[in-house]
């Protein structure tokens, strides 16, 4: 396959691509080279290509996304779902002793493990090819890689400083006896040095590498002799050189990493060198037989928020939630008088509003804008092909975040600018079902987000109805929408973490008809002690509370689904949305438009379902009829009084 003076001068028979640059992350566009060789563009997924033939896998999230994508040339494969994994898929087309190349530096260690040992069954031989095949036919139309420039992180926002964090994090290497840590993921090194940069789209990053030793630290980064923030990122750094040598930070090229971790690994006086396994194989190989696999201590730390981050986040969520409210209040009036609007104008009007917020550094993806049957895509992306225009007779769908110094955000609401079906109404009214159980959920200390996930789709399961997403994530802080290592899912991932007091998740469950709708809501959530009347065994348990501020639609619920409990989460979350978002709307943006638009989908409910109420209104043959409407407009009118 190819040029074989690139492949070390091996013939292929296949080749692995990826999509991840060498630090483990999506990376710019630059380094999509999934997307280049496939067309497929969505976030998650791997290709292999053979002399005869080329397969894609991504997950259920991305089916027809991958499907409009990809020509006739492509065998798109579906994980999760009975299907040939790679691997497999690998021992089926190639004979005995075929050869599969990949560049270490592309391809992480945990899957070139897994291709190894199952290849070897037909003694299929993984081979190292020392370059980028794909960037060898990419030879026109590739963009910049990026190289901007890198900036602290203030104190005020980040409420720890970066020698507390290494100090913390050389305690848990010593637990771990490691006497080195090679930090390969670039959240990671932004966190632990409270640095941010641009490099990567939508996320604060920057390229890097850092080698943490119990003596010395070392941080890798792309040209920074010539970088303009040299000057202030050395200061930072070095603030507390003078005091303490070990805290002195050596700042190199990024391309001496893995010459400097071979040279590590050689010291007699390094007896252990912690990698993770979501570093490259090239990490791997650099790091020599003194290696230690396992996932690293800063993932875990990062994710747990100090009191300063809590605090600030929770400041942040009002402002993005405000926003939201101001923009979905522009659009419903705009809609509904007839103003044309598309998926792609909508989402850049909303980057907008949040660019006037306080602290806002742009949005943190890539805005799911969706219109009826493209909603039913979970992570749709409108183009200048499929763009469709927000009328009055269609689900709209709308996932969006923002990137603020003081918190990453990610918010999901479901709309309607009409009469939504009643199977549309059903559908929204389990998804909120499913969201409120999840937010109530309480548990004692220890438990992981796959122990959860049963409850919050057990309303779609008793309907025959599933998603094919995760029902949580992690978020980062002021780094990435999805932040590891606490995720809540179906399937137990990897080296996921318990759930612990600080760390923020998202609440996200949905229903998707293929070619005709989806119904999606998300909130983030922060973890927090629970206060339980009682503690069995001594044990501290844990609950949710809710940091997205943005009311439901009316018209889309089913009230007489609701039990009392949904009923009482469902007034007290609105009470909040009223006390804090309509306040911030009110005086802070005075910005009544988009205030009353709030007002009006926060009215209290009864906490008994109407039937029973119309029941106890029943006495012998009188029978007094009073409408759910008719109950509804004088709550609605009381609350506005009231205020």
């Amino acid at each position: 396959m190819g040029d074989v003076s690139l492949t070390g001068g091996h013939t292929l028979d296949a080749y692995i691509i990826e999509k991840r640059d060498e630090y483990g992350s999506d990376g710019a566009e630059a380094d999509n080279r999934l997307k280049f060789i496939s067309g497929f563009s969505g976030s998650s997924g791997w290709a292999v290509v053979t002399t005869r033939a080329a397969a894609l896998w991504t997950d259920g999230r991305y089916d027809t996304q991958a499907d409009q994508q990809m020509d006739c040339q492509w065998t798109l494969i579906l994980v999760a779902e009975g299907n040939l994994d790679s691997a497999t898929w690998l021992l089926h087309v190639l004979p005995s002793g075929a050869k599969v190349g990949a560049d270490p530096r592309l391809v992480s260690l945990a899957s070139w493990q897994k291709y190894q040992s199952m290849l070897a069954i037909k003694m299929i031989q993984m081979v190292e090819v020392q370059a980028d095949l794909v960037e060898h036919v990419w030879t026109s139309g590739r963009p910049p890689r990026p190289n901007n420039p890198v900036y602290v992180h203030p104190l005020s926002f980040a409420g720890e400083n970066w020698q507390s964090k290494v100090s913390r994090l050389r305690t848990e290497m010593a637990g771990a006896h490691l006497d080195a840590l090679v930090v390969t993921s670039l959240s990671a090194t932004a966190w632990l040095f409270n640095l941010r940069g641009s490099d990567i789209e939508y996320s604060p990053l920057f390229y890097s590498y850092a080698i943490v030793l119990q003596e010395e630290i070392r941080l890798y980064l792309v040209n920074y002799q010539t970088m303009p923030t040299a000057k202030n990122i050395s200061e930072h750094l070095d603030s507390a050189c003078t005091k303490d040598r070990t805290l002195c930070v050596q700042i190199k090229e990024h391309t001496e990493a893995l010459k400097d971790l071979r040279a590590i690994s050689s010291n007699d006086n390094i007896f252990m060198v912690g990698i993770s396994p979501s570093a490259s194989y090239a990490v791997f190989l650099a790091a020599g037989e003194k290696r230690v696999v396992d996932f690293s201590p800063v993932i875990l730390m990062k994710s747990i928020k100090n009191p300063t981050e809590q605090r600030r986040y929770m400041e942040c969520q009002v402002r993005d939630s405000a926003a939201l409210v101001e923009f979905a209040a522009l659009l419903e009036e705009q809609v509904t008088a007839g103003a044309y609007w598309t998926e792609i104008s909508a989402a850049r009007k909303l980057a907008q509003i949040r660019s006037t917020y306080d602290f806002n550094r742009g949005i943190s993806f890539r805005t799911i804008s969706a219109v009826g049957e493209n909603a039913a895509i979970i992570h749709y992306g409108p183009d200048n092909v499929t763009d469709t225009r927000i009328r009055t007779d269609r689900v709209y769908l709308l996932d969006s975040g923002g990137q603020y110094l003081d918190g990453t955000t990610d918010v999901t609401r479901t709309f309607h600018y009409g009469t939504p079906t009643d199977l549309e109404r059903e559908a929204y009214t389990r998804v909120l079902i499913a969201s409120i159980e999840l937010a109530t959920t309480v548990w004692p200390e220890g438990l992981h987000g796959n122990d959860l996930d049963a409850r919050t789709r057990n309303i779609l399961w008793e309907n025959g109805w599933d998603y094919r997403h995760g029902t949580g994530h992690g978020i980062g802080y002021f780094l990435t929408v999805h932040e590891g290592p606490l995720y809540i899912s179906v399937r137990q991932v990897p080296g996921d973490s318990p759930l612990h007091p600080g760390m923020f998740v998202s609440d996200e469950p949905g229903y998707y008809e293929h070619g005709k709708f989806g119904i999606r809501l998300e909130n983030v959530l922060r973890i927090q002690e629970a206060h339980t009347p009682y503690h069995f065994g001594n044990s501290r348990y844990l609950g949710f509370s809710e940091t997205t501020l943005v009311p439901y639609e009316p018209k889309f619920i089913k009230y007489e689904m609701l039990s009392v409990r949904h009923r009482r989460w469902l007034n007290a979350y609105h009470s909040r949305c009223l006390r804090e978002t309509g306040e911030y709307l009110k005086n802070v943006r005075n910005n009544q438009h988009a205030y009353n638009w709030l007002l009006a989908r926060v009215s209290p409910i009864p906490d008994t379902p109407y039937w029973t109420k119309l029941a106890r209104l029943t006495s012998g043959s009188d029978v007094i009829v009073v409408s759910w409407t008719c109950l509804a407009a004088i709550t609605a009118l009381a609350t506005q009084l009231l205020v």
